[in-house]
């Protein structure tokens, strides 16, 4: 199988994070179907919300989610250039898959 990575950069968006992760394994079927292996990096800016605890609940879920949490703010463009793929901030995931 072929190793998919997708980044996602976020901050404060503890309301979205389940949203975002229901979205995109609607496209389950897609990736299997590719011989794709996803995994989905959520890369925490600092949040002072409750973002990272959503994403550890969603890693006991599915070991495919994982965290990288900076403690504080250095903005999503350095987490954006952490990464060699594409990403898709939470806030406009709707722009993405329509």
């Amino acid at each position: 199988m072929t190793k998919l990575a997708i980044v996602v950069p976020c901050y404060n968006e503890e309301e979205n994070i389940n949203f975002f992760y229901e979205e995109l394994m609607k496209n389950e079927s897609f990736f299997k179907e590719r011989a794709l292996d996803v995994e989905v990096i959520y890369v925490n800016d600092g949040s002072k919300d409750n973002t990272v605890g959503e994403v550890k609940k969603l890693h006991e879920k599915d070991e495919c989610v994982k965290l990288i949490s900076f403690s504080r703010n250095v903005n999503l463009g350095l987490s954006n250039k952490c990464s060699i793929f594409s990403f898709l901030p939470v806030d406009r995931l709707s722009k993405h898959l329509t």
